[in-house]
């Protein structure tokens, strides 16, 4: 069953390797057996049934096109790791060390999954570390973890990935603290009858969890806090990116919630110059999308999750709040939104719903004017509503674009492995009309878009069209061309993961 779930996934992101007339069904066949095991197990309490559900629930984020699924899975999954224990310290057990590290770093990867999806659903999280006692895992790697003890890690080989893991849960803790605080409803029945007298202070929470972040970075070791670029997803500079990129999306949620205090305060809509708040949410929503730009560049995105998604829409989502506040910031940086968007397409190919997310910031990105900055009301409401919003990842039912609304516009395969990253990253685009598209009900993957080659030193003849420079995405890409990780065709891996290390071989 646990053999099954993790087959679903390895043959779905290997889809490259399959022929062709497999590639589409292939890991959905495998995830429909997987589940009808699932339901006639007959010993749902052993812990390979809870690792089968983690693995089902990964496959199904961005794939199956409801959010229930995933939700359904980590429900039973959480409910069953209660019920055997796995919240508690395993000082309380008496196992072996390699039974204790398994059940340590599942209860762990559920626990970082509940809280993506906490964010991603706007919903409660199912664990709260108040209520549990388990001890983090160890950090060392498999080779050093034996059935009688746990031998130590020799220091000119430092363990990489569960490191970086260990890090990633820290701040997952404070992600749930502050998840907590931006969900929280200011008035509640039950707030009459509780026993805590101690109000929510938001602001105050806000900057503890600013403060804790920056002791996490501080205390980083410096085998991932590398900034040597190294193309290999063992490499440091890769387990540093994985760190850095959930750190970011904390800031960015954080960022994103004193942008909305600042207009919840009355402060002035739209000036030219940025405020702090909105200085501060741009760059940590551009730094975000540089990082996992640089991970594109260097064939790496094949190797993170669907909490890449959630980390570049995020991002995308502040960017425009803050490109709506400032003028100044909204002709900046409109190629990092660029970026990002293009960044959400090639996510789609693993993760078909991703899609739609890239079509709604399109639209939004033409439908708000950001050149043009009013103080209305209505425009404060929109901005309030964007930032709120969660990176939910619509359902494939959803409805697509009327007819005759423009379809955004995809990139060329043919790239330039010698293109400068950083020159790419500030191109901008002369204003056409958008071509007129109509897409069918095939996807937009099936479809390419021929775009005209611009010059490097392109700038806009006029700042009245919000909408131009979204028209024609610049066909330079940064990706060299032995990466194809855009297409259907490449081999989609899951290092960000900690479970898929061979550790349950032995046990």
């Amino acid at each position: 069953m646990s053999i099954l779930a993790v087959t679903v996934r390895l043959v779905d992101s290997a889809r490259a390797l399959l022929p062709a007339s497999e590639r589409d069904t292939a890991g959905e066949a495998y995830f429909e057996l997987a589940q009808d095991f699932i339901r006639i197990s007959k010993n749902k309490l052993d812990i390979r049934h809870i690792l089968a559900l983690y693995h089902l629930a990964l496959f199904a984020e961005g794939r199956t096109g409801s959010a229930g699924s995933v939700s359904s899975f980590v429900a039973e999954a959480v409910g069953l790791a209660f019920t055997t224990g796995l919240h508690r310290s395993t000082k309380e057990f008496n196992m072996d060390p390699v039974t204790l590290q398994i059940r340590t770093r599942l209860f762990w990867a559920l626990y970082t999954l509940d809280t993506a999806l906490a964010y991603s659903q706007g919903r409660p999280p199912l664990i709260r570390l108040s209520e549990c006692s388990v001890d983090l895992p160890a950090i060392v790697d498999n080779v050093y973890i034996k059935k009688t003890e746990i031998l130590p890690q020799p220091e000119d080989d430092p363990p990489l990935a569960m490191a970086a893991a260990v890090k990633m849960i820290e701040i997952y803790i404070v992600l749930e603290q502050v998840l907590s605080a931006i969900n929280a409803p200011s008035k509640t029945p039950a707030a009459a009858l509780s026993l805590d007298n101690n109000t929510l202070d938001r602001g105050d929470l806000m900057r503890r969890a600013q403060n804790r972040l920056e002791e996490i970075e501080r205390d980083l070791p410096p085998y991932i806090s590398q900034l040597d670029v190294t193309p290999s997803a063992t490499s440091k500079f890769f387990h540093s990116c994985r760190v850095r990129t959930v750190l970011q999306f904390v800031r960015t949620l954080i960022a994103r919630q004193a942008l909305i205090d600042e207009l919840d305060a009355g402060t002035e809509l739209s000036t030219r110059a940025a405020s702090f708040a909105t200085s501060e949410a741009c760059r940590v929503s551009v730094d975000t999308i540089k990082t996992y730009s640089r991970l594109r560049h260097l064939g790496l995105l094949r190797f993170c999750g669907f909490h890449a998604v959630s980390h570049v829409t995020a991002a995308a989502h502040t960017l425009i709040a803050c490109m709506l506040k400032s003028s100044d910031l909204a002709f900046e940086h409109r190629p990092d939104l660029l970026t990002a968007i293009d960044i959400l397409l090639v996510f789609s190919s693993p993760f078909p719903d991703v899609e739609t997310i890239g079509q709604l910031l399109v639209q939004l990105s033409r439908t708000l004017d950001h050149n043009h900055g009013s103080n209305s009301q209505s425009e404060a409401v929109a901005i309030r509503v964007l930032a709120r919003r969660m990176a939910r990842s619509p359902t494939r039912a959803e409805p697509r674009d009327s007819e005759g609304t423009t379809s955004w516009p995809l990139w060329e395969d043919d790239e330039d492995p010698s293109l400068n990253i950083d020159l790419v990253s500030r191109l901008s685009v002369r204003p056409q009309a958008p071509p007129a598209l109509a897409y069918g009900q095939s996807t937009l993957s099936e479809k390419r878009l021929m775009s005209t080659p611009q010059e490097a030193s392109s700038t806009f003849n006029s700042i009245n069209d919000s909408s131009a420079w979204l028209a024609h995405i610049p066909v330079e890409s940064i990706e060299p061309q032995w990466m194809t990780d855009a297409t259907d065709h490449a081999v989609w891996g899951d290092s960000f993961s900690f479970l898929n290390d061979g550790l349950f071989s032995k046990l």
